[in-house]
């Protein structure tokens, strides 16, 4: 446990004065996978490493090497509920290779929108065909994903109006986005989009230890007329 692996760390500090030192406390990890994120238990096992943190310093300065060591504290990944990401079935973070195999699979009409502020990715929105029959050639899905820091400032919707027009301009009339039915926030944004609700798939996913309900919206370009994109010739 955290305890016995700090209590080892402090006294490997102290009797060996190391050069470089790795500590990992996964506790807290566990408790959000077991117990959730941002749940009380959650904070108190954050508290917890923290003591454990201080354990080390403490171990440092006895050793007589506070004015010569650099302490780096990181997580390995954040968390929503019981998993990983937030509102989608997506429950790993995505490296970038990837993300570099996904955009290598697409055809000509369907693309990857990047938002950046300041050189950082701040969102993205994902144009996908719906479908593999000819006859859907005038259908796709779109997908937008923000950081959790990010939402409700405007950069959803940015991203939104943008995916809008590249659908128009990919020939596609026929808008899909599936969403948590639970998600009750962002049914609600995409209908001021002009999405309708077409239904519930019932217990379609499986995520964070229950089952998840998705909403099937809509949204149909009458102003895209029914034509066969060149891409598709």
């Amino acid at each position: 446990g955290p305890k016995v692996t700090t209590d080892r760390a402090a006294a490997f500090i102290t009797e060996r004065k190391p050069t470089l030192t790795f500590i990992h406390l996964d506790h807290v990890d566990h408790v959000g996978h077991d117990k959730g994120h941002g749940t009380p238990e959650y904070y108190a096992s954050v508290e917890e490493a923290d003591r454990y943190i201080g354990q080390v310093i403490e171990a440092v300065a006895d050793a007589g090497m506070s004015g010569t060591t650099a302490i780096i504290v990181t997580s390995d990944h954040g968390g929503r509920g019981k998993g990983h990401g937030g509102a989608t079935m997506d429950d790993q973070p995505k490296t970038l290779d990837d993300i570099r195999k996904y955009i290598k699979g697409f055809s000509k009409r369907e693309g990857y929108i990047l938002l950046e502020r300041d050189g950082v990715v701040v969102g993205w929105g994902v144009i996908k065909r719906f479908g593999n029959g000819p006859a859907y050639r005038h259908c796709c899905e779109t997908s937008i994903y923000l950081r959790h820091s990010e939402i409700r400032k405007g950069y959803g919707s940015r991203i939104k109006r943008v995916l809008i027009d590249r659908c128009k301009q990919y020939g596609y009339r026929h808008l899909v986005a599936r969403i948590w039915a639970s998600n009750t926030a962002s049914i609600e944004y995409n209908k001021r989009f002009g999405y309708e609700m077409v239904g519930i798939q019932k217990e379609i996913g499986h995520m964070n230890g229950q089952w998840q309900d998705i909403a099937l919206m809509q949204l149909v370009l009458d102003d895209v007329p029914p034509r066969v994109p060149e891409a598709d010739r």
